[in-house]
């Protein structure tokens, strides 16, 4: 099939596509899905909104070529986005070139996402929807992870309280609380539910440090107060008796299967109260006791499926993608190709965004879309062939990969040490910045091309990548690998920490620690 792109009436044929990024524009020969099936038609996008016809002026007419036409992705549950770090501009590209153009992040650092947020929520960027710190019990889940985050960026522990969590014990704590919380301007209400059968047990235990959460009765309170002021309330999950909690509280999402199986009961009262439950089979959560995640994930999913309950994608791993997530649930065998699409590009950006039209190709709809080289219905895995990207009446220009720089450096490091490289990587910053990706994943490259024959020199690499990207979980996981391979055990322990600080999913991190003899 030819694929090209054609501009007509006064337009200059050979100008780059995203030249014509703004302005009424005219597509044709798209199959576009409906939400059943693919249909060749002529669309329009008018104001920045689909239209079947239009007899205005229009800036360009774009030749899709027979591609096959999806709303665009969205992911429900990834701590991504948020921290203003020199990463978010790579997650940035990563995101607008996968076609995730939707996320909902369920915790993150209030100061830290200061710096983010003005650069997302833009025709031109991705859509984000942010907690701005979740509700939990003293001493309760997330506390302990940032707890470690504080140590990784040189914060102080304490200052995580009011930032990343806020400690609700009772309702006259909610009641003291929900001024400073509201001042946050979360765009919805994170709660954590963490064994709560145990609630009683765990919640003045000192060994239960970062293992309990809410009081139930205490999440109702939330739920009632949040739906007062008009947010809705998503919930983290651990158990059964969890799953059966948060129903029973009135909440609106459950953020994560459970790990445990769930009530049939519990199952249709979810559907009977409009309850979205995330997937996050990706997301690694400590499974002592499972002998098989999936195989559990796979009977819950069957489970809500058959009683009706909306389902949505969601990661749950900064490591991974909406993409791989999909391609995962998709080899549980609980959906079919049509209703995997349906949930990724419908359900799951309606979950983030309900308010808004997007999720359909329709009429009168948000006009974004991504077209694909290839029939999705027929290969789920066709979402990661994307020709062509348009948000909001805006055509998406996503750079082209560029060369990388380890490329370069690596002779440098070889032949005259680690400093010079690292010169020569500021020099290049300097005079050629658009020139090469300077990225972490090229710093962690060079390093491991170094580790087996010039140890010192990767030793120097992997600490300068540390330095650039300290909120990074990889650059200190690997950090500890070459201090392991160097003997400097102490430190390897240290930055292995500070990795499983950074992404509690980290399994390397922490078999390392547990080999080591660490806790």
């Amino acid at each position: 099939m030819t694929r090209k792109l054609t501009l007509v009436f006064f337009i200059v044929l050979l100008l780059p596509l995203h030249v014509f990024a703004h302005g009424n524009l005219k597509f044709v020969n798209g199959r576009w899905f409906d939400g059943t099936r693919f249909v060749a038609k002529t669309m329009y996008s008018v104001d920045n909104v689909f239209r079947e016809h239009y007899d205005g002026e229009l800036r360009a007419t774009i030749d899709l070529g027979g591609r096959y036409i999806i709303p665009p992705l969205a992911d429900a549950h990834n701590h991504v986005l948020a921290d203003g770090g020199p990463h978010v501009d790579e997650q940035l590209r990563q995101y607008l070139r996968a076609g995730i153009f939707y996320v909902k992040n369920p915790n993150n650092v209030l100061k830290l996402t200061e710096a983010t947020r003005a650069r997302m929520n833009q025709p031109e960027s991705v859509d984000v929807r942010w907690a701005n710190g979740g509700l939990t019990a003293t001493g309760g889940h997330p506390a302990q992870i940032y707890d470690r985050i504080a140590d990784a960026i040189g914060w102080k522990r304490e200052d995580m309280l009011g930032q990343a969590y806020f400690f609700v014990d009772s309702e006259a704590d909610l009641a003291r609380l929900w001024p400073t919380i509201r001042a946050g301007k979360p765009d919805f209400i994170k709660t954590y539910l963490e064994h709560s059968e145990e609630f009683a047990k765990r919640k003045d235990d000192p060994r239960y440090y970062g293992q309990r959460g809410l009081d139930p009765r205490v999440l109702a309170a939330i739920v009632k107060r949040a739906h007062a002021d008009g947010l809705r309330v998503t919930t983290h999950l651990t158990t059964t008796a969890d799953f059966h909690n948060a129903i029973a509280a009135g909440v609106d999402e459950i953020a994560h299967l459970p790990l445990a199986p769930i009530d049939p009961a519990d199952a249709a009262l979810a559907a009977k109260q409009h309850v979205t439950v995330v997937t996050t089979v990706l997301s690694h959560r400590p499974t002592t006791g499972i002998g098989d995640p999936m195989a559990l994930h796979r009977a819950n999913l069957a489970l809500l499926k058959r009683a009706g309950v909306t389902i949505v994608l969601g990661t749950d791993n900064g490591e991974k993608t909406v993409v791989d997530e999909a391609e995962a649930v998709a080899r549980l065998g609980v959906f079919t190709n049509l209703e995997l699409l349906r949930m990724w590009t419908n359900a799951t950006p309606h979950a983030i965004f309900p308010e808004r039209t997007i999720g359909t190709l329709a009429d009168g709809a948000e006009a974004s879309f991504l077209a694909l080289d290839e029939d999705p219905l027929a290969n789920v895995s066709a979402v990661r062939k994307i020709a062509i990207r348009v948000k909001q009446g805006h055509v998406i220009d996503v750079p082209p990969e560029k060369p990388g720089v380890a490329d370069v450096l690596l002779p440098l490091a070889r032949s005259r040490g680690a400093s010079t490289a690292i010169d020569e990587y500021w020099r290049l910053v300097r005079d050629e910045p658009a020139h090469y990706d300077y990225g972490e994943a090229q710093l962690n490259r060079l390093g491991y091309q170094l580790i087996n024959d010039h140890l010192d020199a990767a030793l120097a690499i992997f600490a300068f990548n540390a330095e650039q990207f300290p909120t990074s979980a990889n650059v200190w996981d690997s950090l500890a690998e070459a201090q392991m391979k160097a003997g400097k055990r102490d430190e390897a322990i240290a930055n292995y920490r500070k990795s499983l600080a950074l992404n509690p999913h980290n399994a390397n991190a922490a078999a390392m620690l547990k080999k080591l003899g660490e806790p």
